[in-house]
């Protein structure tokens, strides 16, 4: 059966199609996949970086290496982006695309492209 213009709702989506999934626009999907790419990719630095962390050090001491800086970069990050990705699927779920949608999507998209180069440079 040939769709037609008429086929389609008021946020383009086409009308009966409904799955599992909520509708995502293109900023959700980029935002989604740049968040669970760029996770892994800050672990993996963080994992592979030269230095080692020991316990020649006491703990009183405040001894901040750049391992332990990427470390901390990567688990704030991923923590940032799994609320991100839940909260995307929520919002989208109810059709809300508010201010704190757009919030949610872009710190996403751009906090973890501008995470990646600050733990590389640490």
């Amino acid at each position: 059966m040939a769709q037609t213009a008429t086929d389609h709702d008021s946020h383009g989506r086409v009308a009966g199609s409904t799955g599992n999934l909520p509708y995502f626009s293109l900023v959700d999907r980029l935002g989604i996949l740049v968040a669970i790419v760029g996770t892994v990719v800050l672990v993996v630095i963080a994992a592979s970086s030269g230095g080692g962390l020991s316990a020649q050090h006491d703990l009183g001491s405040l001894n901040l290496s750049s391992q332990v800086i990427r470390i901390a970069i990567a688990g704030a990050m991923g923590l940032i982006n799994i609320a991100n990705v839940v909260g995307l699927v929520l919002f989208s779920s109810v059709d809300y695309r508010g201010p704190w949608h757009k919030f949610f999507a872009y710190t996403s998209l751009w906090g973890t492209l501008i995470a990646i180069p600050v733990a590389l440079l640490v």
